[in-house]
């Protein structure tokens, strides 16, 4: 499997949090930062959340250089804190149409697809054979998303060539913020066997 070199965030020069491992995982006994659960805590009680998170939601990034104590909770405002801390890293497209599309769809993603999200639970175990029901509200959901990143692709693509950068086949060029955010659909896809029917060759590559 290929990987990529860890992306690492610094602060004063120190390696501090690590928020991409590689595109394939995310090594979490490889972050450095001053909160996280490590993956001997696979049951996280209210009362070890609340040691780390005052107000017990997670995600939490609390960074170290913030004065005073600062706790970002939601994986978007998270994502956000990130890219605009560290803008060399291209969490969002470079491009500002690219980054608005980008934007809009993490939202979206963020947001919605509720029916997704309950009818197939994240399994990143079992594989289910065979045909796998699906809802009308669900097929209207597959639908839309592809559509999203077919047109995703299809943007991407003609920016590219008018820019003269490389798109690296990812959903906006470059794998960010919003590739990220919808990798867990694309598990679901993967285990239920959901149908990809609507997707481009593009989506598919």
């Amino acid at each position: 499997m290929e990987t990529t070199n860890p992306v690492k965030f610094s602060t004063e020069g120190v390696a501090r949090i690590q928020l991409l491992g590689t595109f394939t995982r995310l090594n979490y006994q490889s972050c450095d930062s001053s909160r996280y659960f490590t993956t001997a805590e696979r049951v996280l009680t209210a009362r070890k959340v609340k040691k780390h998170s005052s107000n017990g939601l997670v995600p939490i990034i609390t960074p170290i250089s913030a004065s005073p104590s600062l706790e970002i909770n939601d994986s978007l405002s998270i994502c956000a804190y990130l890219a605009q801390s560290y803008p060399e890293f291209n969490l969002w497209p470079r491009d500002q149409h690219l980054r608005v599309l980008a934007r809009s769809a993490t939202s979206g993603m963020q947001s919605g697809y509720s029916e997704i999200r309950n009818r197939y639970n994240t399994n990143f175990v079992a594989s289910y054979n065979g045909i796998v029901p699906a809802t009308f509200q669900s097929k209207n959901e597959i639908d839309r998303l592809l559509a999203v990143w077919n047109q995703s692709r299809i943007v991407t693509m003609e920016r590219s060539k008018v820019l003269g950068e490389k798109d690296e086949g990812f959903l906006f060029g470059e794998f960010g913020i919003a590739c990220a955010f919808f990798w867990h659909i694309l598990w679901r896809f993967r285990k239920y066997g959901l149908q990809l029917d609507a997707a481009s060759s593009e989506v598919l590559a």
